[in-house]
Formats: structure tokens, C-alpha cells, sequence
């Protein structure tokens, strides 16, 4: 019988198939004499095109001790808002439940986008781009795709990928499993590229 591939094996078979290159790392932490299993630090990433415009990124630390042992998504580098930081979410029940709101969340002035969304943190200039009626409908059909979806500005330091050195990282991503089904991966891909692209223009 042959065995099951892992999520990296996986992964690498959506490269070759897809022509993309693929990075990826399996450092292990050696199982003991009272728990057999050997777990790994992975970390992968795979850019979608040879402008290396956004990348699919997926990480897992099961020794790791903060927030941020797990996420997988698609990632793009932008210039600047490196002092920055966003999340952007679906409005979940307890958001719904809580009549006197949250003094922390940003409003766009968009009333459909901002009875749905949720957008928190630190920011002085990113929050101009989300003005765009595009590209919150976009935003919108992307949160749609999957109820664990984050999309999120410098929330990750994704330093072992030379393209973000230096940059600021907007992604679309999970911190609850890899997704490693090749059409959902192609479909992060397809938003991502469309929102970089609306917010680089609404630079200028």
C-alpha cells in the first residue's frame, strides 16, 4: 500500500505541475523515550510568477512558544508602511453581539464594506487604500473563500524569503491549517495579484 504524501511532498507536486520553483525546509525535533514521534519546523514558499510579485508561504513550529507557530497564504511585498499593521476580517458573532462596537476598529465610510469587516491595528497611511470601492469588493469575495481567513499587513516576518527583505508583508492567509488544495491556492493567488495591483495604484 502506498503511503500517504506529506503536506510538503504535496506541495512540491503543485510546484512541478503549476511550473512554479519551491523552497521549502524540514528541520526535526527528535522524538524521546516517552513520545516516539519525530516533529518538524517546516517552512515553504513558492512564488507565483517570475516577477516574484506574491508568494504562497506556509510555516509550522510545533515547538514554538508564541502566536505565530503556524500560517499558511499568499504574501506580497509592498515598499513602505513598514511601521504599519492591519488585520482585516469577516465580523464574526461576538462582533455582531457587541452593540457599543470597538473604539479600535477602522471605518473605511463605506457602509456595506464596514457592517461586514473588521479592520484593526496601527496605521498612518494603508488605510487610505482601502478607500477603493475595487479593491473592498475584492477584499470582501476573498473572506468569502474560507471562514479562517485573515487578510493582513506586516503581520508575519517573513525573513527567510529574500523578496521580503527590507519590505512590507500584505497577505492573505490562515493560522489554522495548510490548505494545500491546488484550485484554492491558484485562487489566493488570482486575489492577491488583483489587490497588490489596486493598492500599488492608488500610490500614485
Amino acid at each position: 500500500m502506498e503511503a500517504e504524501k506529506s503536506v510538503i511532498e504535496k506541495l512540491i507536486e503543485f510546484a512541478e505541475i503549476s511550473k512554479r520553483k519551491i523552497t521549502y525546509s524540514e528541520i526535526p525535533y527528535p522524538g524521546n523515550a516517552l513520545y516516539g514521534v519525530t516533529h518538524h519546523e517546516r517552512n515553504v514558499y513558492i512564488p507565483n510568477n517570475d516577477n516574484a510579485s506574491s508568494f504562497l508561504v506556509a510555516y509550522y513550529n510545533p515547538k514554538s512558544m508564541n502566536d505565530n507557530d503556524l500560517y499558511f497564504g499568499v504574501f506580497s511585498p509592498l515598499i513602505g508602511y513598514n511601521d504599519e499593521n492591519l488585520i482585516i476580517r469577516q465580523k464574526n458573532i461576538i462582533d455582531k453581539a457587541n452593540i457599543f462596537g470597538n473604539k479600535n476598529t477602522i471605518k473605511t465610510g463605506t457602509a456595506s464594506f464596514d457592517k461586514s469587516i473588521i479592520i484593526t491595528g496601527n496605521t498612518q497611511n494603508f488605510d487610505k487604500r482601502l478607500n477603493n470601492i475595487k479593491l473592498q469588493t475584492i477584499i470582501q469575495e476573498t473572506l468569502q473563500l474560507n471562514e479562517g481567513l485573515i487578510i493582513g499587513l506586516n503581520n508575519f516576518k517573513l525573513n527567510y524569503v529574500p523578496a521580503f527583505n527590507n519590505k512590507s508583508v500584505f497577505g492573505i492567509y490562515t493560522r489554522l491549517k495548510w490548505i494545500i488544495e491546488p484550485d484554492f491556492i491558484e485562487e489566493l493567488f488570482s486575489k492577491s495579484e488583483k489587490m497588490r495591483v489596486l493598492i500599488t495604484e492608488s500610490e500614485y
